[in-house]
């Protein structure tokens, strides 16, 4: 081998090298940024499930109050009218039925946002939501599970976030799957 050869070998070594290195500083600073999005979606996450919580609070505490007052007026109003205004008193009753409509809404919205059962544990949450499931679908829920509350209580929210997984697959199920049966497994 010529020296002009051997210097060219030198030189491809070197630069070699220095695209090793590279590639490597590139891939740890990847790596980094990979863990700091992890970082960012989890305490988004948790800010977003925070503000799920602080929003049902709310809702239970005021709006719910609000519409047990504004039922007991109705109601009150109701039976007041019944020998001395008819057309009053059955717009009144319609008023009832509405309000009567509207508080299992609300509940089901409070419980979308932020399932109080979660509260006594990721079992009997699981339990509740696929009992709730099955009576709204009417599709039959199978759960197999090896995992104790916790396993997950000790991870911190990961109890609530496979909770939220196993909502918007059941949700998916129901209007997807057309399914007879649902298995879920952990």
């Amino acid at each position: 081998m010529g020296s002009q050869t051997l210097a060219q070998l030198r030189n491809n070594i070197r630069q070699l090298k220095y695209e090793i290195v590279e590639r490597k500083r590139v891939e740890e600073a990847w790596q980094h940024s990979r863990a700091q999005l992890r970082e960012v979606a989890a305490y988004h996450e948790q800010v977003k499930e925070d503000e799920r919580k602080r929003i049902a609070r709310e809702i239970h505490d005021d709006f719910s109050q609000n519409q047990l007052v504004l039922r007991i007026a109705a109601s009150l109003l109701h039976e007041r009218t019944a020998s001395s205004h008819s057309r009053l008193h059955q717009k009144v009753g319609q008023t009832l039925e509405h309000i009567d409509a509207i508080i299992p809404a609300v509940q089901v919205i409070i419980n979308n946002l932020r399932p109080a059962v979660l509260d006594l544990g990721l079992d009997a949450a699981i339990e509740s939501q696929l009992r709730e499931f099955e009576r709204r679908t009417g599709i039959r829920c199978i759960l197999q599970s090896q995992v104790a509350d916790a396993d997950f209580e000790m991870y911190g929210n990961r109890a609530t976030a496979f909770f939220r997984i196993l909502q918007e697959s059941l949700t998916n199920v129901a209007r997807h799957a057309q399914a007879t049966e649902v298995r879920i497994q952990l």
